[in-house]
């Protein structure tokens, strides 16, 4: 395959964040037994623990679409390989991370807070959208003399792609504010972690 500058897609900064408990900003919740006026300590340690599950399974799940990426781009870095062999890497990319956003609407909302599962649904969603431009663009790269018209279109993808990346590295910007946001309201603390450390 011809070498093309590959747009970075930030939203791999998804993977290196994830929940940790704090204790300090937990609160002691009670509840008043009425009939007998006696305060009740309630058990929220659950609580809390299916906070980091649903973090940490939605991380798991995004990471999973990132993860299926990797074929595109061995295929296309791969000299031997054909466009063809591009295009299948990016339909069985594009069928993962579609998979994906079905697997992240069954978990349902968390307290019904829905707003970390929507901006992980929406980064997935223009990481699809990203990869479907793509493969509009890689007939293009084969020509070797391409007319006017081609080098026009050719432009016209590259111009999408860039407008694509920018939506993406602002949808990314957004989860991490929404993730931030998630960890305050059900009383937790996140930990950034370095990508070696997520791969562990």
């Amino acid at each position: 395959m011809k070498n093309l500058k590959l747009l970075t897609l930030l939203w791999f900064l998804l993977i290196s964040w994830t929940l940790i408990g704090c204790t300090s900003n937990k609160p002691e919740v009670t509840e008043e037994n009425t009939s007998t006026g006696d305060f009740i300590i309630e058990d929220i340690t659950d609580q809390y623990n299916a906070a980091i599950d649903y973090n940490d399974k939605l991380v798991d799940l995004a990471a999973a679409c990132i993860n299926s990426e990797n074929n595109i781009w061995t295929a296309y870095d791969d000299e031997n390989s054909s466009t063809n062999d591009v295009q299948t890497a990016i339909s069985s990319t594009l069928n993962e991370c579609n998979a994906i956003i079905e697997q992240i609407n069954t978990l349902g909302d968390r307290e019904w807070d829905s707003s970390l599962k929507d901006g992980v649904i929406a980064i997935i969603e223009k990481d699809i959208n990203y990869y479907s431009k793509f493969s509009e663009l890689l007939p293009y790269l084969e020509l070797e003399n391409p007319t006017d018209e081609e080098a026009e279109a050719s432009a016209a993808i590259l111009n999408e792609l860039d407008a694509l990346d920018a939506e993406l590295n602002e949808a990314n910007a957004n989860l991490v504010t929404l993730q931030a946001e998630f960890a305050a309201t059900h009383w937790y603390e996140l930990e950034e972690w370095s990508a070696e450390e997520v791969a562990e």
